[in-house]
């Protein structure tokens, strides 16, 4: 299978310590939906079995804390990996 890969970077607040070697010391997948919406059409993409592959985070001179973190995916027909849904016509706040 066709292996994809989803990067994110977040603010972090409530930062507790520890937390980051927890998420690198698990072995799990994790599922992921990312929706975009837009003029009352939407497109969701659910991943599921989302490894992780690498992260890293850093604070600024003004106290701000950012969590970059990248994952792998398999891209397959079969349930599970990546699948995508959608709208057209309705919001999801509809």
């Amino acid at each position: 299978p066709a292996v994809g890969s989803l990067s994110i970077s977040s603010l972090v607040s409530g930062f507790e310590s520890g937390f980051l070697s927890g998420i690198v010391n698990s072995e799990s997948g994790y599922s992921l939906d990312l929706t975009l919406e837009a003029s009352g059409k939407f497109l969701t993409y659910k991943i599921e079995d989302a490894k992780l592959q690498s992260y890293d985070y850093s604070m600024d001179v003004n106290d701000r804390m950012l969590m970059n973190a990248s994952f792998a995916f398999q891209v397959s027909p079969n349930p599970g990996g990546l699948q995508i849904s959608g709208n057209t016509q309705e919001s999801l706040a509809g």
